[in-house]
């Protein structure tokens, strides 16, 4: 009865980790974008995907090394969700790149530089001498 209580809450704490998350996801948004700040609940939705990661660190809480840290369930599912959420925006590339998808890129950030045959820069030939070697003189 003990475990099927602590993941309940831990399952609650998850849920307002989310939507703490989206909350002040959105209101980084529209301070970024110069406006007041105004949430409105269509703004917030969580979906199912949202609440696992935190769900996963309350159930992992008690394997070792975390163990000897001492921290509750209910309060690593709210911070995991918490922070993860919250700062998804400066992780979208991060998780792109984890799911194997494209490589995008925010529209505020520069995009990196790509080279093709024609545009490469010149391949750097070693130094000819003698008394130096190298691997790839010729």
């Amino acid at each position: 009865m003990g475990f099927a209580r602590s993941m309940a809450t831990a399952a609650a704490c998850a849920l307002l980790g989310a939507v703490a998350g989206r909350v002040a996801a959105a209101g980084r948004e529209q301070a970024a974008a110069g406006e007041p700040l105004r949430l409105q609940a269509a703004q917030i939705t969580v979906r199912g995907r949202d609440v696992v990661p935190g769900l996963v660190a309350a159930l992992r809480v008690n394997d070792r090394p975390w163990s000897y840290l001492g921290v509750p369930a209910w309060l690593a599912a709210f911070v995991v969700n918490f922070s993860l959420i919250a700062a998804s925006r400066e992780l979208e590339p991060v998780i792109g790149l984890l799911r194997g998808g494209a490589r995008e890129v925010s529209a505020g950030a520069p995009r990196p530089a790509v080279w093709t045959v024609e545009t490469a820069p010149a391949a750097v030939r070693p130094p000819a001498g003698e008394g130096v070697f190298h691997r790839f003189a010729d």
